[in-house]
């Protein structure tokens, strides 16, 4: 109702106010929800090109800062295996055989960790001159210092990888139960010869353990593992993430030429 001067009255006014104050809430909102969605697709889809670009390391034999070390066999526990010695790059005694990538349900870093194994078959101290025809006839190690190799804490080369916009592991499972490490192997026979495509496998581990590196290093050598001791052959790896209201799921499955990553951005299995 207007009052005599033809102006609005007060009731009038603030009835005006209250309605545009509830659609502006309401607008802000949507586009909130919105920003918050498209923050929490970005976040995933980087997770998802993040694993790729490791595989595809993989594929390609690439280690980043390997040419700062030089790698030999060294004693671990008894067994001789990989280790790495600051100095100029000479690694004819070796093999790079893949990456370990380990998350932490609750965590929002992922790590991944270059293996290598031994080019010839060690029987004890002494050197058979066979190359390796398995994975675990290479000794496989993690990136060690060769100033002490036992020590999971001088693990070296590692990539640490944070999740953006607030995302979080929530599990990583395979066939039902929870494996925070997966290893990505390439063939042993194009890891020794040359012009031959990559072949790429996965393997997950099961298991969890206060010192993440221990496990790690653990379950690398098949050495006291806390869950299977062994690699247990990976077809489809299950990575759920949250930012706390949304869930999303990256599956990877090893396939001959590497990896295949698709995701589930509606929820987790």
């Amino acid at each position: 109702m207007k009052g005599a001067s033809g102006g609005f009255t007060i009731i009038e006014v603030m009835i005006v106010l209250t309605i545009s104050a509830m659609l502006l809430g309401s607008a802000a909102a949507v586009f909130s929800g919105r920003r918050e969605s498209t923050d929490f697709s970005q976040a995933v889809y980087d997770l998802q090109s993040q694993i790729q670009s490791i595989a595809n390391g993989v594929s390609a034999q690439a280690v980043p800062g390997l040419q700062q070390y030089t790698c030999a066999p060294a004693s671990v526990g008894g067994v001789m295996r990989p280790a790495l010695t600051s100095g100029s790059s000479t690694n004819q005694d070796c093999i790079y055989l893949g990456q370990a990538v380990q998350v932490t349900p609750n965590s929002p870093t992922l790590y991944s960790y270059p293996i290598f194994g031994l080019r010839t078959v060690y029987s004890g101290p002494n050197d058979t001159g066979v190359a390796p025809s398995v994975v675990s006839d290479a000794h496989p190690e993690p990136a060690v210092d060769s100033s002490d190799p036992t020590s999971p804490n001088n693990l070296l080369l590692i990539n640490t990888y944070t999740l953006l916009n607030g995302l979080t592991t929530a599990s990583a499972k395979y066939s039902g139960s929870e494996n925070d490490i997966l290893t990505i192997y390439s063939s042993l026979q194009d890891s020794n010869t040359s012009g031959n495509e990559i072949s790429v496998s996965s393997f997950g581990y099961t298991g969890a353990s206060t010192d993440a590196k221990t496990m790690l290093k653990q379950c690398i050598e098949a050495n006291g593992c806390t869950a299977t001791g062994n690699p247990v052959a990976t077809t489809a790896w299950k990575l759920c993430v949250t930012d706390g209201r949304r869930q999303a799921q990256i599956n990877l499955k090893g396939i001959p030429t590497g990896i295949a990553t698709s995701l589930d951005m509606g929820g987790c299995s």
